[in-house]
Parts: C-alpha cells; sequence; structure tokens
C-alpha cells in the first residue's frame, strides 16, 4: 500500500476495512452479491498481473480445447523482449482454487519479475465457471476426474498457443502446482 500512500496505521486499517467488506460483503446495511465480489477479486488479479513494479500481465484469455472454453492468465516480467528465449512457468492451482488462488499463495510474480520468467496460471475445470475448479490428476479430483477432462491436452495446447505468442524457450517450460495441482 506505501506506493498509494497507504503506509503505516493508516493503511492496515484500510486494507482491513477492506477485507472485511470483501469476507462479509457488507457494510452499514450494504449488501454485496455473489457478482459484485467475483468482480473485485476479478479486477484485484488483473491490477495485480498489470501492474506489479511495470509487469505486463494480461486480463483473464480463453483457449478452446477438447469442446471447452479454458481460461488463463498470463504475466510477463519487465523487460520481456520477443527477441530473446524466455523460460515459461505454468503455475496450477490447488483443487477448489482458480488461477487467483495460484498467485495469492504462490506469490511467484516477484520471483518472475527479479528473474525474468513468464509464469501463466490456467484454469481447472468445475461446476461454476470461475470457483471450485479442478485438475484431472487419473484418481483424483472431483469435476475435471468425473467428467474425464483432458488437461494434459490443455496444457500442450496453452504451451502451444504461448508460442505463437511470446518467445518462449522450450528447454526452459516448467510445471509447478498446489495440491491437486501438483498432481
Amino acid at each position: 500500500f506505501s506506493r498509494r500512500g497507504w503506509s503505516g496505521d493508516r493503511g492496515r486499517a484500510l486494507a482491513g476495512l477492506a477485507l472485511l467488506i470483501l469476507i462479509t460483503g457488507s457494510i452499514a446495511g450494504f449488501s454485496m452479491t455473489p457478482a459484485m465480489r467475483e468482480q473485485i477479486r476479478e479486477n484485484w488479479l488483473n491490477r495485480r498481473l498489470q501492474n506489479w513494479e511495470g509487469g505486463s500481465g494480461q486480463p483473464l484469455s480463453q483457449l478452446q480445447v477438447g469442446g471447452l472454453t479454458r481460461s488463463y492468465y498470463v504475466y510477463a516480467p519487465p523487460g520481456y523482449s520477443p527477441k530473446h528465449k524466455t523460460p515459461l512457468v505454468i503455475m496450477l492451482h490447488g483443487g477448489g482454487g482458480n488461477a487467483h488462488n495460484a498467485e495469492a499463495v504462490a506469490q511467484m510474480i516477484p520471483a518472475a519479475r527479479e528473474k525474468g520468467v513468464l509464469v501463466v496460471y490456467p484454469n481447472g475445470t468445475g461446476p461454476l465457471k470461475d470457483r471450485l475448479l479442478t485438475w484431472n490428476a487419473d484418481n483424483c479430483c472431483g469435476y475435471a476426474l468425473d467428467h474425464h477432462v483432458d488437461d494434459v491436452g490443455y496444457i500442450r495446447a496453452l504451451i502451444n498457443r504461448l508460442e505463437q505468442e511470446y518467445n518462449i524457450d522450450p528447454k526452459r517450460i516448467y510445471a509447478t502446482g498446489l495440491s491437486n495441482g501438483g498432481m
């Protein structure tokens, strides 16, 4: 918060109030709808990706794979140049999570900025468009397993798409994940 002048006790108080409003969805009789809460989360991640120390995060992107519309976020660090091959890290969220959770928990953006690495945050699948998402890990988990979702095919297609849009070093493509995403 210090970049915006919200430092010290005042900044902590304002951040606490914002968190309380986000969690409870209400203040002084005002009730926040689930759609409003989701828009706040979406805006937060977009701002974080787009404004992190000059990085070029992109808004939510989509890709058609296996009859499904799949979504993901990309973070390109400051200084990214299409003239140079760049490593790619694929950060998979845990079961029941989404791309927002993956960044909030793993906080890959600071490391990506420091090391000059592209990071992609793909979303799994689930009964809801943007939450409670899972990955098909052969014997786990939930929606993705039950619906025989081809997540390996999705990640392959995602890498192909990103190789068309960015100068990715094919010898330095890495995947990591939280819980179900690590499976």
